[in-house]
Protein backbone atom coordinates (compact mmCIF):
# COMPACT_ATOMS: atom_id res chain seq x y z
CA UNK A 1 0.00 0.00 0.00
CA UNK A 2 2.83 2.12 0.87
CA UNK A 3 4.07 1.55 -2.76
CA UNK A 4 1.00 2.55 -4.34
CA UNK A 5 0.84 5.68 -2.69
CA UNK A 6 4.16 6.82 -3.20
CA UNK A 7 3.61 5.96 -6.96
CA UNK A 8 0.45 7.69 -6.60
CA UNK A 9 2.14 11.01 -5.39
CA UNK A 10 4.60 10.92 -8.12
CA UNK A 11 2.05 10.30 -11.25
CA UNK A 12 0.25 13.35 -9.20
CA UNK A 13 3.25 15.31 -8.77
CA UNK A 14 4.42 14.56 -12.78
CA UNK A 15 0.96 15.32 -14.14
CA UNK A 16 1.27 18.63 -12.45
CA UNK A 17 4.38 19.77 -13.66
CA UNK A 18 3.80 18.45 -16.86
CA UNK A 19 0.09 20.93 -17.08
CA UNK A 20 2.21 23.62 -15.72
CA UNK A 21 4.25 23.08 -18.92
CA UNK A 22 1.72 22.12 -21.46
CA UNK A 23 -1.22 24.88 -20.54
CA UNK A 24 0.49 27.93 -21.62
CA UNK A 25 1.91 26.61 -24.62
CA UNK A 26 -1.81 25.13 -26.01
CA UNK A 27 -3.37 28.35 -24.34
CA UNK A 28 -1.14 30.80 -25.63
CA UNK A 29 1.32 31.59 -28.69
CA UNK A 30 4.00 34.10 -29.42
CA UNK A 31 2.93 37.81 -30.53
CA UNK A 32 5.45 38.41 -33.51
CA UNK A 33 6.33 42.12 -35.68
CA UNK A 34 7.71 41.47 -38.85
CA UNK A 35 10.19 44.74 -40.12
CA UNK A 36 8.85 46.03 -43.54
CA UNK A 37 11.74 46.50 -44.68
CA UNK A 38 12.41 43.26 -46.38
CA UNK A 39 14.85 41.42 -49.15
CA UNK A 40 14.87 39.16 -51.50
CA UNK A 41 17.69 36.41 -52.20
CA UNK A 42 17.66 32.15 -53.79
CA UNK A 43 17.39 30.36 -51.40
CA UNK A 44 17.85 26.58 -51.51
CA UNK A 45 17.36 26.62 -55.42
CA UNK A 46 14.04 28.92 -54.43
CA UNK A 47 12.75 32.36 -54.77
CA UNK A 48 12.77 33.95 -51.18
CA UNK A 49 12.04 37.01 -49.28
CA UNK A 50 13.94 37.38 -46.04
CA UNK A 51 12.35 39.09 -43.12
CA UNK A 52 13.06 40.18 -39.65
CA UNK A 53 10.90 39.88 -36.81
CA UNK A 54 10.64 40.48 -32.91
CA UNK A 55 8.80 37.50 -30.82
CA UNK A 56 7.53 37.75 -27.47
CA UNK A 57 7.05 34.17 -25.75
CA UNK A 58 7.01 30.86 -27.65
CA UNK A 59 10.16 29.13 -26.39
CA UNK A 60 10.49 26.34 -23.95
CA UNK A 61 9.48 27.03 -20.42
CA UNK A 62 10.26 25.79 -17.23
CA UNK A 63 10.83 23.08 -15.93
CA UNK A 64 11.70 21.16 -19.41
CA UNK A 65 14.56 24.03 -20.09
CA UNK A 66 14.13 27.78 -20.73
CA UNK A 67 14.55 29.86 -23.33
CA UNK A 68 14.72 33.58 -24.53
CA UNK A 69 11.48 35.54 -23.96
CA UNK A 70 12.05 38.14 -26.29
CA UNK A 71 13.70 37.27 -29.32
CA UNK A 72 14.80 39.26 -32.66
CA UNK A 73 15.10 36.77 -35.40
CA UNK A 74 15.21 36.60 -39.26
CA UNK A 75 13.37 34.30 -41.60
CA UNK A 76 13.46 32.71 -45.21
CA UNK A 77 10.17 32.81 -46.83
CA UNK A 78 9.37 30.84 -50.39
CA UNK A 79 7.69 32.97 -52.93
CA UNK A 80 6.59 30.64 -54.87
CA UNK A 81 4.81 28.00 -52.28
CA UNK A 82 4.81 29.81 -48.42
CA UNK A 83 7.29 28.08 -46.84
CA UNK A 84 10.00 28.31 -44.21
CA UNK A 85 12.87 27.67 -45.37
CA UNK A 86 14.98 28.30 -42.40
CA UNK A 87 14.39 30.47 -39.25
CA UNK A 88 17.00 31.87 -36.59
CA UNK A 89 16.96 33.84 -33.74
CA UNK A 90 19.41 37.06 -33.76
CA UNK A 91 19.07 38.54 -30.31
CA UNK A 92 17.61 37.48 -27.01
CA UNK A 93 16.23 40.87 -26.49
CA UNK A 94 13.28 42.26 -28.77
CA UNK A 95 13.56 45.81 -29.89
CA UNK A 96 10.96 48.68 -31.41
CA UNK A 97 12.09 47.66 -35.31
CA UNK A 98 14.20 45.83 -37.06
CA UNK A 99 15.60 46.25 -41.02
CA UNK A 100 16.91 43.49 -44.08
CA UNK A 101 19.04 45.77 -45.53
CA UNK A 102 20.83 44.52 -48.68
CA UNK A 103 21.74 40.87 -49.59
CA UNK A 104 25.33 40.51 -51.86
CA UNK A 105 27.39 37.67 -52.56
CA UNK A 106 25.23 35.10 -50.44
CA UNK A 107 25.40 37.61 -47.33
CA UNK A 108 22.54 39.01 -45.81
CA UNK A 109 22.13 42.35 -43.32
CA UNK A 110 20.43 42.62 -40.64
CA UNK A 111 19.72 45.67 -38.45
CA UNK A 112 18.11 46.30 -35.15
CA UNK A 113 17.73 47.74 -32.27
CA UNK A 114 20.36 45.58 -30.78
CA UNK A 115 23.17 45.77 -33.48
CA UNK A 116 24.02 44.90 -37.13
CA UNK A 117 24.12 40.90 -37.99
CA UNK A 118 25.22 39.31 -41.28
CA UNK A 119 23.39 36.32 -41.58
CA UNK A 120 24.63 33.57 -44.44
CA UNK A 121 21.70 33.64 -47.07
CA UNK A 122 21.61 30.00 -48.00
CA UNK A 123 21.05 28.53 -43.80
CA UNK A 124 21.00 31.63 -41.98
CA UNK A 125 23.95 30.85 -40.28
CA UNK A 126 25.25 34.10 -38.10
CA UNK A 127 28.25 34.95 -40.06
CA UNK A 128 29.88 38.29 -37.91
CA UNK A 129 27.73 40.17 -35.68
CA UNK A 130 28.49 43.80 -33.72
CA UNK A 131 31.29 43.21 -31.77
CA UNK A 132 32.73 40.64 -34.21
CA UNK A 133 32.51 42.57 -37.20
CA UNK A 134 36.24 43.93 -38.09
CA UNK A 135 36.44 47.49 -37.76
CA UNK A 136 33.24 48.10 -35.84
CA UNK A 137 34.14 46.27 -32.19
CA UNK A 138 32.33 47.51 -29.17
CA UNK A 139 31.69 51.10 -30.93
CA UNK A 140 28.44 49.51 -32.51
CA UNK A 141 25.29 51.05 -31.76
CA UNK A 142 22.53 49.53 -30.41
CA UNK A 143 19.36 51.25 -33.36
CA UNK A 144 18.91 49.94 -36.33
CA UNK A 145 18.59 53.48 -37.74
CA UNK A 146 22.29 53.72 -37.17
CA UNK A 147 23.06 51.31 -40.64
CA UNK A 148 21.30 51.96 -44.08
CA UNK A 149 23.08 50.93 -47.83
CA UNK A 150 24.50 53.39 -49.78
CA UNK A 151 24.34 52.24 -53.56
CA UNK A 152 26.72 54.60 -54.38
CA UNK A 153 29.49 52.73 -52.69
CA UNK A 154 27.79 49.63 -52.70
CA UNK A 155 28.13 49.40 -48.58
CA UNK A 156 26.29 49.40 -45.47
CA UNK A 157 27.21 52.51 -44.04
CA UNK A 158 27.07 52.72 -39.75
CA UNK A 159 27.26 55.40 -37.70
CA UNK A 160 28.62 54.17 -34.39
CA UNK A 161 28.46 55.04 -30.74
CA UNK A 162 31.37 57.21 -31.12
CA UNK A 163 29.70 59.23 -33.72
CA UNK A 164 32.18 57.93 -36.46
CA UNK A 165 30.76 56.57 -39.93
CA UNK A 166 32.01 53.22 -40.89
CA UNK A 167 31.47 51.26 -44.10
CA UNK A 168 31.30 47.38 -44.74
CA UNK A 169 31.31 46.79 -48.85
CA UNK A 170 28.15 44.04 -49.47
CA UNK A 171 29.65 40.99 -50.00
CA UNK A 172 32.27 40.93 -46.87
CA UNK A 173 32.26 41.63 -43.31
CA UNK A 174 34.74 44.21 -42.50
CA UNK A 175 33.87 47.88 -41.51
CA UNK A 176 36.87 50.25 -42.64
CA UNK A 177 36.29 54.40 -42.12
CA UNK A 178 33.99 56.06 -44.86
CA UNK A 179 35.89 58.69 -46.96
CA UNK A 180 34.81 61.92 -45.75
CA UNK A 181 32.19 63.16 -48.22
CA UNK A 182 30.40 59.28 -47.94
CA UNK A 183 30.56 60.21 -43.69
CA UNK A 184 29.64 64.23 -43.97
CA UNK A 185 26.50 62.79 -46.16
CA UNK A 186 25.35 59.92 -44.02
CA UNK A 187 26.11 61.77 -40.39
CA UNK A 188 23.11 63.62 -40.30
CA UNK A 189 20.55 60.87 -41.68
CA UNK A 190 21.55 58.16 -39.40
CA UNK A 191 20.31 57.98 -35.53
CA UNK A 192 22.41 55.54 -33.28
CA UNK A 193 19.79 55.59 -30.66
CA UNK A 194 16.28 53.82 -30.61
CA UNK A 195 12.70 54.82 -30.35
CA UNK A 196 9.28 53.09 -30.31
CA UNK A 197 8.52 56.78 -32.49
CA UNK A 198 11.30 55.67 -35.36
CA UNK A 199 9.52 52.73 -37.06
CA UNK A 200 9.81 52.44 -40.80
CA UNK A 201 6.46 53.12 -41.78
CA UNK A 202 5.26 52.53 -45.98
CA UNK A 203 2.28 54.63 -45.54
CA UNK A 204 0.70 57.13 -47.69
CA UNK A 205 0.20 59.80 -44.91
CA UNK A 206 3.65 60.42 -44.92
CA UNK A 207 3.66 61.44 -48.80
CA UNK A 208 3.81 64.88 -49.61
CA UNK A 209 -0.05 65.78 -50.29
CA UNK A 210 1.26 67.86 -53.26
CA UNK A 211 3.57 64.84 -54.51
CA UNK A 212 0.33 62.13 -54.09
CA UNK A 213 -0.42 60.78 -57.10
CA UNK A 214 -3.66 60.74 -58.65
CA UNK A 215 -3.70 57.61 -60.83
CA UNK A 216 -1.02 54.81 -61.83
CA UNK A 217 0.82 55.45 -64.99
CA UNK A 218 0.11 52.22 -67.14
CA UNK A 219 3.18 50.84 -69.60
CA UNK A 220 1.12 52.51 -72.70
CA UNK A 221 1.34 55.69 -71.36
CA UNK A 222 -2.86 55.44 -70.30
CA UNK A 223 -3.57 55.72 -66.57
CA UNK A 224 -6.27 54.33 -64.12
CA UNK A 225 -7.79 55.87 -61.66
CA UNK A 226 -10.10 54.84 -58.25
CA UNK A 227 -12.88 57.07 -57.01
CA UNK A 228 -13.23 56.68 -53.51
CA UNK A 229 -16.57 58.68 -53.60
CA UNK A 230 -17.91 56.04 -56.00
CA UNK A 231 -15.56 52.81 -55.97
CA UNK A 232 -15.36 53.23 -59.93
CA UNK A 233 -12.23 52.11 -61.49
CA UNK A 234 -11.90 54.13 -64.55
CA UNK A 235 -8.81 53.51 -67.43
CA UNK A 236 -8.01 56.64 -69.75
CA UNK A 237 -6.44 55.04 -72.77
CA UNK A 238 -3.73 57.11 -74.28
CA UNK A 239 -5.90 58.59 -76.98
CA UNK A 240 -7.78 60.23 -73.74
CA UNK A 241 -11.00 57.96 -74.29
CA UNK A 242 -12.31 57.15 -70.32
CA UNK A 243 -13.28 53.33 -69.76
CA UNK A 244 -14.81 52.05 -66.40
CA UNK A 245 -13.31 48.97 -65.63
CA UNK A 246 -15.29 47.47 -62.41
CA UNK A 247 -17.22 49.53 -59.38
CA UNK A 248 -15.72 48.05 -56.00
CA UNK A 249 -18.96 48.27 -54.26
CA UNK A 250 -18.40 46.01 -51.59
CA UNK A 251 -15.96 47.50 -50.13
CA UNK A 252 -15.96 50.93 -47.48
CA UNK A 253 -13.22 53.68 -48.42
CA UNK A 254 -11.68 52.26 -51.26
CA UNK A 255 -8.02 53.24 -52.82
CA UNK A 256 -5.27 51.71 -54.87
CA UNK A 257 -2.50 50.51 -52.98
CA UNK A 258 1.07 52.15 -53.77
CA UNK A 259 4.47 51.06 -53.27
CA UNK A 260 5.82 53.31 -51.02
CA UNK A 261 9.49 53.91 -51.36
CA UNK A 262 11.21 55.57 -48.19
CA UNK A 263 14.67 57.49 -49.40
CA UNK A 264 17.06 58.54 -46.76
CA UNK A 265 17.93 62.07 -46.37
CA UNK A 266 21.03 61.35 -47.48
CA UNK A 267 20.07 60.13 -51.04
CA UNK A 268 17.40 62.02 -51.15
CA UNK A 269 16.83 65.04 -54.56
CA UNK A 270 16.68 68.77 -53.50
CA UNK A 271 13.34 68.20 -54.75
CA UNK A 272 12.51 65.48 -52.27
CA UNK A 273 14.25 67.24 -49.42
CA UNK A 274 12.25 70.55 -50.27
CA UNK A 275 8.98 67.90 -49.54
CA UNK A 276 9.96 67.08 -46.33
CA UNK A 277 11.32 63.60 -44.55
CA UNK A 278 10.10 61.74 -42.07
CA UNK A 279 10.80 63.96 -38.23
CA UNK A 280 11.40 60.57 -36.61
CA UNK A 281 14.07 58.68 -39.27
CA UNK A 282 14.87 61.31 -41.61
CA UNK A 283 13.37 59.38 -44.51
CA UNK A 284 11.42 61.21 -48.19
CA UNK A 285 8.37 58.83 -48.47
CA UNK A 286 6.94 58.55 -52.13
CA UNK A 287 4.34 56.87 -54.04
CA UNK A 288 5.01 54.48 -56.76
CA UNK A 289 2.64 52.86 -59.00
CA UNK A 290 2.43 48.92 -57.88
CA UNK A 291 1.73 46.32 -59.99
CA UNK A 292 0.75 48.03 -63.42
CA UNK A 293 3.59 46.50 -65.02
CA UNK A 294 1.94 43.25 -64.70
CA UNK A 295 -1.42 44.50 -66.24
CA UNK A 296 -3.39 44.47 -62.63
CA UNK A 297 -3.83 47.23 -59.65
CA UNK A 298 -4.43 46.70 -55.88
CA UNK A 299 -7.30 47.70 -54.04
CA UNK A 300 -7.68 48.21 -49.65
CA UNK A 301 -10.90 48.83 -48.71
CA UNK A 302 -12.67 48.20 -45.53
CA UNK A 303 -15.23 45.64 -44.96
CA UNK A 304 -18.51 46.98 -44.34
CA UNK A 305 -19.71 43.89 -42.91
CA UNK A 306 -16.14 43.13 -39.85
CA UNK A 307 -15.84 45.88 -37.19
CA UNK A 308 -11.85 47.08 -38.27
CA UNK A 309 -11.36 44.54 -40.91
CA UNK A 310 -9.75 45.28 -44.29
CA UNK A 311 -9.61 43.41 -47.75
CA UNK A 312 -7.53 43.70 -50.32
CA UNK A 313 -9.05 42.85 -54.19
CA UNK A 314 -6.52 42.28 -57.38
CA UNK A 315 -7.83 43.62 -60.43
CA UNK A 316 -6.91 42.97 -64.28
CA UNK A 317 -6.94 46.12 -65.86
CA UNK A 318 -7.45 44.15 -69.04
CA UNK A 319 -10.83 42.92 -68.32
CA UNK A 320 -11.90 44.38 -64.75
CA UNK A 321 -12.62 41.64 -63.27
CA UNK A 322 -11.70 41.12 -59.69
CA UNK A 323 -8.98 37.70 -59.80
CA UNK A 324 -8.13 37.50 -56.43
CA UNK A 325 -9.38 38.51 -52.93
CA UNK A 326 -7.70 38.31 -49.40
CA UNK A 327 -9.79 39.14 -46.63
CA UNK A 328 -9.90 39.29 -42.51
CA UNK A 329 -7.34 41.83 -42.51
CA UNK A 330 -6.27 44.36 -39.41
CA UNK A 331 -3.74 46.42 -41.50
CA UNK A 332 -1.73 46.88 -44.18
CA UNK A 333 1.99 47.42 -43.51
CA UNK A 334 3.39 47.71 -47.08
CA UNK A 335 2.82 46.06 -50.28
CA UNK A 336 5.89 45.79 -52.76
CA UNK A 337 6.87 44.18 -56.32
CA UNK A 338 9.15 40.97 -55.96
CA UNK A 339 11.86 40.35 -58.37
CA UNK A 340 9.51 38.22 -60.20
CA UNK A 341 6.56 40.73 -60.76
CA UNK A 342 4.44 39.67 -58.29
CA UNK A 343 3.07 41.71 -55.24
CA UNK A 344 4.29 41.08 -51.80
CA UNK A 345 1.98 42.56 -48.97
CA UNK A 346 3.29 42.89 -44.97
CA UNK A 347 0.34 42.80 -43.25
CA UNK A 348 -2.11 41.74 -39.90
CA UNK A 349 -4.48 39.19 -40.02
CA UNK A 350 -7.86 39.62 -37.91
CA UNK A 351 -6.91 37.09 -34.96
CA UNK A 352 -9.20 34.13 -33.80
CA UNK A 353 -11.35 33.99 -31.31
CA UNK A 354 -9.23 34.48 -27.78
CA UNK A 355 -6.33 34.81 -29.72
CA UNK A 356 -3.97 38.34 -29.95
CA UNK A 357 -3.48 40.35 -32.50
CA UNK A 358 0.49 39.88 -34.83
CA UNK A 359 1.77 42.09 -37.25
CA UNK A 360 3.36 38.79 -39.15
CA UNK A 361 1.74 37.78 -42.33
CA UNK A 362 3.51 38.08 -45.73
CA UNK A 363 0.84 37.36 -48.65
CA UNK A 364 2.10 37.07 -52.25
CA UNK A 365 -0.44 38.04 -54.96
CA UNK A 366 0.28 36.77 -58.44
CA UNK A 367 -1.45 38.10 -61.67
CA UNK A 368 -3.30 35.15 -62.75
CA UNK A 369 -4.78 35.78 -58.93
CA UNK A 370 -3.42 32.76 -57.77
CA UNK A 371 -2.41 33.88 -53.37
CA UNK A 372 -0.17 32.20 -50.91
CA UNK A 373 -0.04 33.68 -47.54
CA UNK A 374 2.52 32.67 -44.64
CA UNK A 375 2.53 33.77 -40.96
CA UNK A 376 5.81 33.90 -39.69
CA UNK A 377 7.10 33.74 -35.85
CA UNK A 378 4.87 30.95 -34.61
CA UNK A 379 6.43 28.21 -32.48
CA UNK A 380 5.44 24.34 -32.33
CA UNK A 381 4.65 22.48 -29.27
CA UNK A 382 8.58 22.65 -27.90
CA UNK A 383 9.38 25.96 -28.95
CA UNK A 384 10.85 25.75 -32.14
CA UNK A 385 10.21 27.94 -35.14
CA UNK A 386 7.03 27.28 -36.90
CA UNK A 387 5.00 29.19 -39.71
CA UNK A 388 1.49 28.55 -41.27
CA UNK A 389 0.95 28.56 -45.00
CA UNK A 390 -2.19 29.02 -47.26
CA UNK A 391 -2.97 29.39 -50.54
CA UNK A 392 -6.26 30.96 -52.81
CA UNK A 393 -6.82 29.12 -56.36
CA UNK A 394 -7.10 31.80 -59.36
CA UNK A 395 -10.76 32.82 -59.39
Amino acid sequence: MKFVRIAGMLVVAVSAVGLMYAFPRLVGGPLSSVGAVVAFATVADQPAVLVAYGRTGGGRQAPFGTDDTWQERLAAVSLDTGELLWDVQLHDENGWERAVLAVADGLVYVATDYGLSIVAAEDGRIVAQNDQIPGLGDDYALAYTAYHVDPGVRAVVALTRSGAVVQIPLGTTDAAPAPAEVADAWRGTLIADSAATRDATFVMNEVDPAATPKHMVLPDGGAVHLSRQTGTLIRRWPDGRNQVLTRVDDLDRPRLVYDIVRTPAALATAAQLDEGTAMFTNHHSAAADLGTVSGVVLVRGDDPHGSGRESLRLIDIGSGETVAVVADLYDVHRATTTPGGDILVVATPAPGTFESSNDNRLIVLRPDGRVTWTDVGLTNFWGRPRADTGSIDAR
